[in-house]
């Protein structure tokens, strides 16, 4: 399902691109020295894979050409999706680091094989391909900037301000979010606009804690997205170290109990997804959800009005099954309540859990709902 998702995703936003520069009889060789747009590289293992993280950089260098992109985005949309899988897929990125080890890719890879409890050497060798196939990888800028190739490749400025407006559609994590939703990621691009980031989304729901020096967390609730942003890699290497900011960032994954668990000390494979997650609006969900908030309440001696619950479901995205939002002082919001109580009193003769049901929920007058 994530990649059927992720392939309608893209293949919309390349037709978009595509129209936009291709309109007007415009054929694809009039952009002959621009790059390719880069689109985020999802690995094949990631899909399955238990932890979901990307990696996101500034820009490429010399990143392909718009003209044979163009040229197969006219044939074949979704091939143009999957243009350039191959360097993740086939650890291409292996020969993308440099002399200093100050690179992108290697804090990338010295990342993975800090996380995972691999030696370094491994990952570059080769030997661990699953592990790089589990990641997302892409950049903020689609497009890099002038100078760094189509300047050289004498490719006019009117021309390369075109393609630049028209890569927009690219940039912001919205689309990586709403499609394939890593559970991180890893913004190493300092310079980029915050807007990247929350510009989809209701600052009201994103939650913003700046660690440290150029380290900044955000989570987004309606996604359950984690963002670490911090510095680009040579500024890194220069002022705080590879090894100490991969164990902070690390370290947070634990205090924010971002996984239950993180990998083993002894790596043997690379550990696949295992936890379904409930649609938020299904009944399994809303009966975890009523039970649990019943049992605090219970504890507490407190209770929580019907009105006040459905407040508490719609500001969280928690629908009826026919996604419609609880209206507060309605039925709707007893009906499930009942229902829940139902659930565990009836079917599950759980006589505890009914009790604090039935203890924790209130009419507006003040009344148990029972």
């Amino acid at each position: 399902m994530l990649k059927e998702r992720f392939t309608s995703e893209y293949i919309n936003l390349i037709e978009l691109f595509r129209n936009e520069l291709l309109n007007n009889g415009i054929q694809p060789i009039a952009y002959q020295g621009m790059p390719e747009p880069h689109l985020p590289i999802v690995g094949k293992k990631y899909y399955n894979a238990k932890y979901q993280i990307a990696f996101y950089g500034m820009e490429t260098n010399y990143w392909g050409s718009l003209t044979d992109f163009l040229d197969i985005a006219l044939k074949d949309v979704e091939k143009a999706v999957f243009f350039e899988q191959s360097a993740i897929d086939d650890q291409e990125c292996l020969k993308w680091i440099n002399n200093f080890h100050t690179s992108f890719w290697d804090f990338v890879f010295q990342f993975l094989a800090t996380f995972y409890h691999v030696p370094l050497k491994n990952i570059m060798d080769g030997m661990c391909p699953e592990i790089i196939q589990s990641i997302i990888w892409g950049n903020t800028n689609s497009i890099e900037r002038y100078c760094v190739s189509a300047e050289k490749e004498g490719v006019s400025a009117e021309v390369y301000e075109k393609v630049k407006k028209a890569s927009k559609i690219f940039d912001g994590a919205s689309h990586i979010i709403s499609s394939v939703n890593p559970r991180v990621i890893i913004v190493l691009n300092w310079s980029e606009a915050e807007e990247w980031l929350v510009s989809f989304a209701k600052r009201t729901n994103v939650l913003k804690l700046e660690l440290n020096n150029h380290f900044t967390y955000y989570y987004l609730r309606n996604s359950n997205t984690h963002i670490f942003w911090t510095a680009h890699p040579r500024w890194l290497s220069m002022n705080i170290g590879f090894q100490e900011q991969i164990e902070l960032i690390i370290s947070k994954f634990k205090e924010f109990n971002i996984w239950h668990e993180l990998p083993e000390e002894q790596y043997v494979s690379l550990p696949t997804s295992e936890n379904y997650t409930l649609n938020k609006s299904s009944i399994e969900y809303k009966r975890e959800f009523i039970s649990k908030l019943s049992a605090f309440l219970a504890e507490n001696n407190l209770v929580l009005s019907g009105a006040t619950l459905a407040r508490i479901l719609g500001e969280n995205g928690i629908t009826s099954q026919y996604g419609e939002q609880y209206v507060i002082g309605g039925r709707g919001i007893f009906n499930v309540i009942r229902r829940v109580w139902h659930y565990y009193h009836d079917e599950l003769k759980d006589g505890s859990t009914s009790y604090n049901i039935a203890r924790a929920f209130t009419k507006e007058n003040g009344e148990y709902a029972y």
